[in-house]
């Protein structure tokens, strides 16, 4: 709303136009097709074989507001390039995908007939990223939302990812803003999916007066399921975990048996499941 209800915001995004999803496709599509250096991520038989990933994993990076300059100066640290990634290939993949990013936001400035006008495009992650800078330099534009929202709870904090939780410490950065946040530090285990527990020890750092309150009381589940998904939770390492909470159960169903079973990949977990949810549904029947 920002972007889209202020005319400083705007400016930021210019006359550039929001990009469909063919659009992205057909931008990544043309870097494929018309750059050197990208055989690893670029197979001969099947070159768009990685386009999908590429998408992700572009969104990924700029979700956490890292710029294709920021990536590209990291890259130049050999060492630590070899110390993330076990082997060579990774490690080429990881460049090759640098160049796509980088040529990714060049194309959405406009200028190359064969995929865009002269207009240029922005996608949606670029929202948040133009909100933001337009909040950290235009003072009277903040003024008026820090008025406007005077009070912000954001849930499922473990969720947001790293330009959000710019967009929100640019907006609420005052000593003690009247901000709430709820969510789980425990859920980092989820990290595939997004959540992380540095989202809340980056909230205790940039406020130190931040009173915590836990919730321990459970009324979703029975004692026997808190009890293993206690024990999963407590392989994460105490170093990567805010505080250890002991779950009270306060549900009064009666427990029944957990059925655990471990399986080599994902394929053969989703047809357990299937056959699982057939079975079940066939005793009821």
């Amino acid at each position: 709303s920002i972007i889209l209800q202020s005319e400083e915001a705007s400016d930021y995004v210019g006359d550039r136009i929001q990009m469909t999803d063919v659009e992205r496709v057909r931008a990544i599509q043309h870097i494929l097709d018309n750059t050197v250096g990208l055989d690893d991520i670029r197979p001969v038989r099947a070159p768009y074989m990685y386009l999908k990933e590429l998408l992700a994993r572009i969104g990924d990076l700029k979700r956490d507001g890292i710029t294709p300059e920021r990536l590209d100066r990291a890259l130049k640290d050999r060492k630590a390039l070899e110390a993330a990634f076990k082997e060579e290939k990774h490690a080429r993949r990881f460049t090759a995908l640098a160049k796509v990013y980088r040529l990714y936001e060049e194309l959405k400035k406009g200028g190359e007939p064969k995929v865009f006008d002269e207009r240029g495009r922005y996608d949606f992650d670029d929202m948040v990223i133009c909100a933001t800078e337009a909040l950290k330099k235009e003072g009277e534009l903040k003024a008026r939302y820090a008025r406007t929202y005077r009070y912000a709870m954001v849930d499922e904090y473990q969720d947001t990812n790293l330009a959000q939780l710019e967009l929100l410490f640019t907006l609420f950065d005052g000593k003690d803003p009247n901000l709430a946040c709820v969510g789980d530090d425990d859920q980092s285990i989820y990290r595939f999916q997004g959540a992380s527990v540095e989202n809340f020890k980056m909230l205790n750092a940039r406020f130190p007066r931040l009173v915590t309150i836990s919730l321990k009381d459970n009324y979703r589940s029975t004692k026997k399921i808190i009890d293993v998904s206690t024990a999963i939770i407590g392989i994460i390492p105490v170093s990567e975990r805010v505080a250890e909470k002991e779950l009270v159960p306060s549900s009064g169903r009666s427990a029944k048996e957990i059925e655990f079973r471990q399986l080599s990949t994902e394929r053969e977990e989703i047809l357990y499941v299937i056959e699982k949810v057939k079975a079940l549904k066939d005793a009821i029947s």
